[in-house]
């Protein structure tokens, strides 16, 4: 991303309705809405755009390559498809190598590539009953605008699922702001993350509780009871611990 569009994208802003930014939690069969706020501060010129629009987004967002480097100059890259692992490689800046079974070589940088495949699409164009001027639409330098939007949420959409490790596909939905321009120049985006779960009648759910026991070598034997089988966001949620440790071995974590 340019200087340009550093420039563009922080005087771009999404504020929802009653909802933080950082942490918007909507049930299905909610409405999304809020405004979109902009000051053109883009290199003391206007901004020329041939089209501007909102989205909300539901994709299965898949990890295709992750490429691990260590501070040797070594890289691993692996290439995934349906998370299903398809090829490893490793490469060295300075010759070839195998990497070493040792911490000789610790891992300094992981950069995680994602494709998306949406789901579930909504759009509004905001600019729409703005002028054209020569098939394109201006926004003057240092001028505030501010735009509106609303959204739906159908109430079959899947819940959010966020991913076990960086490595397995998870749900996800976001609203998506783009600013579309001509091609001498790429497309400016804005996202802010949603978390959408089905509406359910708890009173008609079955209460029942959960039960987990586990015991190591060392006979450290844990029994964990869940006080329900499900779990309403904003509520607190009991779990009761049974930890017997006839040898006295040392516990760091439960």
């Amino acid at each position: 991303m340019g200087a340009g569009d550093s420039v563009i994208n922080s005087g771009l802003t999404i504020t929802l309705a009653d909802r933080p930014t950082d942490n918007a939690f909507y049930w299905t069969g909610e409405r999304v809405e809020g405004i979109i706020e902009f000051v053109n501060n883009h290199h003391h010129s206007n901004l020329k755009l041939k089209g501007a629009y909102i989205e909300l987004i539901g994709a299965i967002v898949n990890t295709t390559q992750q490429t691990t480097t260590c501070n040797n100059g070594i890289q691993m890259t692996t290439t995934l498809n349906s998370n299903i692992l398809q090829s490893m490689q490793a490469t060295s800046c300075l010759e070839p190598f195998t990497i070493p079974n040792h911490t000789d070589f610790p891992v300094t940088t992981t950069t995680i590539q994602t494709d998306e495949l949406p789901f579930f699409n909504q759009r509004q164009n905001f600019l729409s009953f703005m002028e054209e001027i020569n098939n394109e639409i201006i926004l003057q330098h240092g001028i505030y605008y501010k735009w509106s939007f609303s959204f739906d949420l159908p109430s079959h959409l899947p819940p959010s699922l966020p991913a076990d490790s960086q490595l397995e596909p998870y749900v996800q939905y976001f609203l998506r702001v783009t600013f579309k321009r001509n091609s001498l120049h790429r497309n400016n985006f804005k996202s802010i993350p949603l978390t959408v779960c089905p509406r359910l009648n708890v009173l008609h759910c079955p209460h029942s509780s959960l039960e987990l026991e586990n015991e190591n070598r060392e006979d450290v034997h844990l029994h964990a009871i869940v006080s329900q089988n499900f779990i309403v966001p904003g509520t607190n949620l009991s779990i009761q611990y049974d930890l017997r440790n006839p040898k006295r071995f040392m516990t760091d974590r439960i």
